[in-house]
């Protein structure tokens, strides 16, 4: 075999990994197990648990952020998503909703941001509602917000010192409801949610690993 035709094999071995990866998290089913811990104004206000399975394999538990207040779901309840990473999000916005813009979605990845990397009961769940605000506007009003929120929306998208890393949107991804995909009892449309990227499935990475071998194979070959 030539260093040609080793470096095309490997090139293959590698850009096949990658193609996975990039297919991996296109879509699948989400099912919500439960509500999760934390309830404010007799809300569940998350983070929620679901199940995911995307091409044959599944996510036992998957912690998400919901966006969208004015559609409800049930424990038990199934449909399909489109998943999105926040980067390619232009081509995926308004579809939940159609009149939003992509500076409000900023601000609901910012704050979604803001629950993950929260331990405070009463913090997630003003966030929360604040978040929910900005796709239902109303929803927060009269809500009273503690001085650690409070300081956290009045730095709305501030990108620099301590909230720097909620400006940080790479390993954001949005779940999006298929219309009609939702059980036949439930009616409307079900919820958006907000998710972060996870592990590679291993089959992804043992194609990764593959290629990686391919192309320190075409070193050693090339060095013989």
């Amino acid at each position: 075999m030539t260093q040609i035709t080793l470096r095309v094999f490997a090139l293959l071995l590698l850009l096949t990994g990658l193609t996975a990866i990039a297919s991996a998290d296109s879509g699948g089913t989400l099912t919500l197990v439960n509500g999760g811990n934390n309830v404010m104004g007799n809300v569940y206000v998350g983070p929620y648990n679901f199940n995911y399975t995307s091409n044959g394999s599944g996510d036992p538990l998957l912690q998400l952020i919901c966006d969208d207040y004015a559609h409800d779901v049930y424990a038990g309840e199934s449909w399909a998503v489109t998943v999105t990473s926040f980067s390619s999000l232009t081509n995926t916005k308004g579809l939940q909703f159609p009149n939003v813009s992509l500076l409000q979605y900023d601000e609901a990845a910012w704050l979604a941001n803001a629950i993950f990397a929260s331990n405070n009961s009463t913090d997630i769940g003003e966030l929360q509602y604040e978040l929910w605000n900005i796709f239902d506007p109303g929803v927060a009003t009269g809500l009273h917000l503690d001085s650690t929120v409070q300081n956290l929306m009045s730095n709305l998208l501030n990108c620099s010192g301590q909230f720097a890393a909620y400006c940080n949107f790479s390993d954001l991804l949005l779940y999006t409801p298929v219309p009609g995909s939702q059980d036949p009892y439930c009616d409307g449309l079900p919820q958006e949610y907000f998710g972060r990227t996870n592990v590679p499935e291993p089959g992804t990475l043992l194609l990764l690993a593959a290629g990686f071998l391919g192309v320190v194979a075409l070193r050693l070959i090339s060095r013989a």
